[in-house]
């Protein structure tokens, strides 16, 4: 596996130590045999922001600048306290768990990066998220507490579908951000903490009906069908109809 940066050696060098930090921590639970390359990009090379993906099958991680460009010294040793060190080893362990995923479940992935606007992709992204964010979760890495209160908060007039946007009336969006939010509280205390102050009561209702599926497919897993997230698409398609005729929208169908 290449671990690169080319545009800066420094960087480089330390996303190298970062990657055996990982390994030597959690490689024992990963499957990371289809990597070919982890590679650090400038943040500026991208419109939006990100810290990390996986593409081409699985093969490719890509991790931007953006929590690097923070950090005061490239030095694991005096940096490993700070919360975004710990931001940047949260964010590779992830994407390697995608990668790691991604050689069980080939079906589920291809389906959702090349066909992301249809139920089945959108029904296989929201559950392949939320496997990845639910192994972070438990690792307690970070503190996800301003990120949970944000979504809690929030009032969600999520009406449009406007895919690859953020925004809080974009229903889309809402997919994007809620198995993350249901990952990050996976402990029963956690989830009941943020949905006593959920703004939304659609969004709260909707957290527990897809809450109630997820549990159905934890005793499948692991599986690589779509089908079996067709409950998972008509919980989603359901709720985009309540968005709708609640904010005076005219859409029948959330995907085609």
């Amino acid at each position: 596996m290449r671990v690169q940066c080319t545009y800066n050696q420094e960087y480089e060098i330390f996303l190298k130590a970062v990657v055996d930090y990982v390994i030597e921590r959690w490689g024992d639970e990963l499957d990371l045999s289809g990597a070919e390359t982890i590679e650090l990009v400038d943040i500026s090379e991208f419109n939006y922001e990100t810290d990390g993906k996986v593409y081409n099958e699985g093969k490719n991680i890509l991790v931007t600048s953006r929590l690097y460009d923070e950090l005061d010294v490239l030095d694991i040793n005096k940096c490993k306290n700070s919360n975004t060190f710990k931001l940047i080893v949260s964010t590779l362990y992830h994407e390697m768990g995608h990668v790691s995923d991604w050689k069980k479940m080939p079906n589920l992935y291809s389906i959702a990066a090349e066909n992301p606007t249809s139920a089945e992709g959108i029904a296989s992204l929201f559950w392949l998220e939320y496997i990845a964010e639910k192994r972070n979760a438990e690792k307690n890495l970070v503190d996800h507490d301003s990120f949970c209160t944000d979504v809690a908060k929030s009032e969600w007039r999520a009406y449009k579908t406007e895919f690859g946007k953020a925004g809080s009336d974009n229903f889309t969006y809402l997919c994007k951000v809620l198995p993350y939010f249901m990952g990050r509280t996976i402990d029963p205390q956690k989830r009941k903490k943020y949905m006593e102050i959920m703004k939304n009561r659609l969004v709260k209702e909707f957290v527990i009906e897809v809450d109630k599926e997820i549990r159905k497919l934890e005793k499948k897993s692991p599986f690589d069908e779509p089908e079996k997230l067709q409950g998972l698409y008509d919980i989603i398609n359901i709720f985009f109809n309540k968005f709708s005729d609640v904010f005076s929208c005219s859409y029948s169908c959330f995907f085609t």
